[in-house]
């Protein structure tokens, strides 16, 4: 497997949400034919990066603007990424990709998700029923998260598990810009059924 480049280039424009930085970050560098589309309507464009297995797919969505991700992010919905992302819309383009390290991850309480859907007795010592699992009584539910991390680096893409992306280098003559150097999206998608498993922001390194 084909690992991706790294180099410390200064990126200028990283915006916090009260200022404006430039910092010096490691990107991770691939020349190689991705799937790619424009977005003209909210001028932007989608990177697609493939798992080894390609039962995943990484997507990156990249405002043309520093500041263009806060303007679309109401416009953005799990059924437009879908669209967005489908083989109708991206084709094969030759892309020269510029790609910070990261790490997200976030913890999710969800109780009142859950309680939502029906099960709001699992979380009451009054009603909850666990006889089958206990003969203690009174045992109740008193908290139900969900931990979830998406970890990118130039050894590839780790999501919930560990899960390698494959480059290839390839050479061509006419390459498309994506540098990941201001704030973008990114959302991983399981391709067989076109369900979105995680999705976030990246705002600064």
């Amino acid at each position: 497997m084909q690992q991706m480049k790294v180099e410390r280039r200064l990126i200028p424009g990283l915006k916090a949400k009260q200022m404006s930085t430039s910092k010096s970050v490691l990107m991770m560098t691939q020349r190689h034919s991705f799937s790619f589309t424009l977005l003209e309507d909210l001028q932007a464009k989608i990177l697609g990066i493939p798992y080894k297995n390609n039962d995943l797919s990484m997507f990156v969505l990249l405002p043309n603007d520093i500041d263009g991700l806060e303007k679309i992010l109401d416009k953005i919905t799990p059924e437009k990424l879908v669209e967005w992302t489908s083989p109708g819309h991206m084709e094969e383009r030759n892309v020269n990709l510029h790609l910070p390290r990261f790490e997200v991850e976030d913890s999710y309480d969800l109780e009142a998700v859950l309680a939502a859907l029906g099960m709001a007795d699992a979380f009451s010592e009054h009603t909850a029923d666990y006889s089958g699992m206990s003969s203690r009584s009174g045992l109740h539910v008193q908290k139900f998260l969900h931990r979830s991390f998406v970890v990118v680096t130039e050894e590839g893409v780790e999501a919930a598990a560990a899960t390698g992306v494959g480059f290839a280098v390839t050479s061509a003559p006419d390459y498309e810009n994506f540098h990941c150097n201001h704030p973008f999206l990114f959302f991983i998608r399981h391709n067989e059924s076109n369900s979105i498993l995680f999705f976030g922001k990246f705002s600064s390194p």
